[in-house]
């Protein structure tokens, strides 16, 4: 057998982590699922065994009636494959394919290796996925089980605001190339799984998962701000100096999250759970009284939430009416953005040719509220740049 046929794998779900993933399942580019299992630390990496597996064999694993020793000794194919990792977190991982024979059957679970059906949540679908749960001491449901439907709708459309925009904080430090395949509304989406009456705890998984070994993904990293914040709420100054640095429209989301305990005198409890099964579950409580001295203080602080965006695309037209020079820039999904100059910026659009050379834009993103509460959002140039699509380094200045 060739020594030098690779597979590139991506992970599913991590089944077993003890100070690192022991045993984990994971497809290749055509769908075909491995079920991996650690052998040994060596001077390259980490050692994983890798076999092909049919969805009822996993099972059968998972469900304790094959041991992990059986699953390898009687494997449904002979394509083994032996992956190294190292704890990059974005190194890709490529498994080698090897026989059988090439194996120290020492380094083999032992037998008897069951997976435990106890420690298995109800679907593979949560272990994988970035967990979330929220729940409102409300007062009407101190006596009775229900909830004001606008309170309800309120608080997840809340919570799902911060990761969004937690998460687009996330991503703005990366290359732009990266970013457009990773910013669609699924990747920060969650979806609601479950809801426990009694206590008004709501169950929310995130739309996707992380593939990494190592390292929190993206949406973990944005559902940790969310968390970060409310675990330092009781100290404002701390709170505040976390916000100047995630400035922006997560900060708006932040304030928009505090004041439902503020409106409803009760407690916030927050729950998360990163994927892949790395961590326990961190909790933490926003009262009424630390959301109320978090909102003062945030009303102290200007321009927090100036939110920093950037587009690519042609120019459409530029139009200067007196001190105001108003834009529209089409990108190149056909979608048009318009916007003015940023009149405190030494800035003019004179010089640019208008649909011809594609140019990309920084500007600052204001949300306006109106008086019934409905936002909407006002761009303001402040810098721009010729742009070549060879250019993979572009970050928001």
């Amino acid at each position: 057998m060739s020594n030098d046929f690779f597979k590139v794998l991506k992970v599913s779900a991590v089944l077993d982590y003890q100070d690192g993933p022991l045993i984990f399942t994971a497809e290749d580019a055509v769908g075909t699922r491995f079920l991996c299992s650690f052998l040994q630390t060596s001077e390259f990496g980490t050692e994983y065994l890798c076999v092909p597996v049919s969805l009822g064999r996993l099972n059968s694993f998972l469900k304790g009636t094959k041991d992990l020793r059986f699953i390898y000794e009687h494997a449904e194919s002979q394509d083994f494959y032996k992956l190294i990792t190292t704890q990059e977190e974005d190194a890709e991982l490529k498994a080698k394919q090897i026989s059988f024979d090439e194996i120290n059957h020492n380094l083999l679970p032992d037998d008897g290796y069951f997976y435990d059906p106890v420690e298995y949540e109800e679907t593979e679908l949560e272990r994988n996925r970035t967990l979330v749960e929220v729940s409102l001491d409300i007062p009407e449901a101190r006596n009775a089980t229900v909830i004001n439907s606008y309170t309800l709708s309120n608080l997840l459309e809340s919570i799902q605001d911060a990761i969004k925009y937690g998460y687009k904080k996330v991503i703005s430090g990366l290359p732009q190339t990266q970013r457009g395949l990773i910013s669609g509304e699924s990747f920060y989406t969650f979806q609601v799984y479950s809801f426990s009456t009694s206590s008004f705890t709501i169950h929310l998984r995130s739309s996707v998962h992380s593939d990494r070994l190592f390292g929190d993904g993206e949406v973990d990293q944005a559902v940790g701000k969310v968390a970060e914040l409310i675990r330092i709420s009781g100290n404002p100054e701390h709170a505040i100096n976390f916000l100047k640095q995630n400035k922006g429209h997560f900060v708006s989301s932040i304030k928009k999250l505090i004041k439902i305990p503020i409106d409803n005198k009760c407690e916030l409890v927050f729950s998360s759970k990163p994927s892949l099964n790395r961590s326990p579950i961190n909790r933490y409580i926003l009262s009424y009284d630390v959301a109320l001295k978090l909102q003062t203080a945030l009303a102290a602080e200007n321009e927090l939430s100036d939110e920093s965006v950037d587009y690519i695309g042609r120019f459409v037209d530029v139009i200067t009416s007196g001190v105001k020079t108003k834009w529209r820039l089409r990108l190149e999904s056909g979608e048009i953005v318009a916007g003015e100059i940023d009149r405190s910026k030494s800035i003019t659009l004179s010089g640019v040719t208008i649909s011809q050379s594609v140019y990309q834009i920084f500007c600052k993103e204001i949300l306006l509220e109106d008086a019934e509460g409905n936002t909407r959002k006002k761009l303001l140039l402040y810098d721009y740049k010729e742009y070549s699509f060879n250019d993979a380094t572009s970050v928001i200045p």
